[in-house]
């Protein structure tokens, strides 16, 4: 399997990103990994709706604006969070690469957390087929709880 069509796919179910508590007995960089573990379990289980939740309102209207770059898209444009990402999983879910990516969140790591007031930026590492990956990702504080801000594509600015 090619890296880049691996990239791909964890880049797009990367963009549906998840939140962690906000527990006093956690600091800051175990909140982000909460928020990270968060998201992936609910991704690799299907559980859209809690990774929809989890998402900074910035990230989903990046995820809206992706779908709408595609004219066969229009009829996709008016769903909810959860409704796109329900669509993507049933379109998808028959695909192996898809369904490696999603396996692969189930057993991927937080590494390189860096946080600057409430941002954060870090690193997803997890291996597809034996291939390892690193991916890039940010977070935000929204709310008091950190949820994923970033990425629909493999690097940070996408």
């Amino acid at each position: 399997m090619a890296v880049r069509n691996v990239a791909f796919w964890l880049a797009l179910v990367g963009a549906v990103a998840g939140c962690g508590g906000t527990s006093s007995s956690l600091n800051e960089t175990d909140q982000v990994f909460r928020a990270w573990h968060t998201y992936s379990s609910a991704l690799s289980s299907g559980n859209v709706a809690v990774a929809c939740t989890a998402m900074t309102p910035g990230l989903a209207q990046r995820l809206r604006a992706a779908v709408a770059r595609y004219p066969q898209s229009r009829p996709l444009r008016s769903l909810s969070c959860t409704q796109l990402f329900e669509f993507v999983f049933r379109y998808l879910g028959a695909n192996p690469t898809f369904r490696d990516v999603l396996a692969a969140l189930g057993h991927s790591t937080v590494t390189k957390v860096r946080i600057h007031g409430n941002s954060a930026s870090f690193a997803v590492s997890t291996s597809i087929n034996g291939t390892p990956l690193s991916v890039p990702r940010q977070a935000q504080k929204v709310g008091g709880a950190w949820r994923i801000s970033c990425c629909l594509g493999p690097g940070p600015s996408s």
